[in-house]
């Protein structure tokens, strides 16, 4: 197994492109210890899950269906009425540029930062940041915004809330700048 600093990408030489390394139980251990635990806690918090329910998460983590983003995911799917996204990224990575814009559905996106830190880059020309951390960790992006994450030198464990969204087909979810 690899240290997280050695995670990134192996080179494929057949047709010379980079593929990910996806993230393992044991390597999001390596961040988060008791990512288990930090993900129920907020989950029942939030009353997403009632207290002693679980989520079936997905290891080794994939690729969002938008190949620009950089996060490994390791929960997508509804509950009740929401979209939920659980993901890590690595340091100095990124999720692509998108917004939510739908019809007769008005979309918020929650953002848990759950432990590292991360930006959220909002806006066409992404100058308006909002710094998670730790102890700042949460925010809303109101409908339709454009917007995108990164983490330069730190990682991020996030839970993603799309508040109503469940009514609408994964494949209409994100709409790419």
């Amino acid at each position: 197994m690899l240290s997280p600093a050695e995670r990134g990408f192996s080179f494929h030489p057949e047709d010379g492109k980079q593929a990910p390394q996806f993230l393992t139980q044991e390597e999001l251990s390596m961040f988060v210890p008791n990512y288990h635990f930090v993900l129920h806690e907020r989950l029942y918090s939030i009353g997403v899950l009632k207290e002693g329910e679980t989520l079936d998460l997905i290891f080794p983590s994939r690729q969002h269906d938008n190949s620009n983003s950089e996060a490994e995911y390791i929960y997508e799917g509804t509950i009740g009425d929401d979209w939920i996204f659980i993901y890590f990224m690595g340091p100095n990575k990124k999720t692509s540029s998108h917004k939510h814009p739908h019809e007769g559905v008005v979309i918020e996106e929650d953002y848990h930062l759950l432990r590292g830190k991360m930006f959220l880059h909002l806006g066409g020309d992404g100058s308006s940041q909002v710094e998670l951390t730790e102890n700042n960790n949460f925010t809303t992006v109101p409908p339709n915004t454009l917007h995108r994450g990164s983490t330069d030198g730190h990682f991020a464990f996030v839970l993603v809330r799309m508040r109503g969204a469940a009514s609408i087909p994964r494949d209409k979810l994100h709409i790419p700048d």
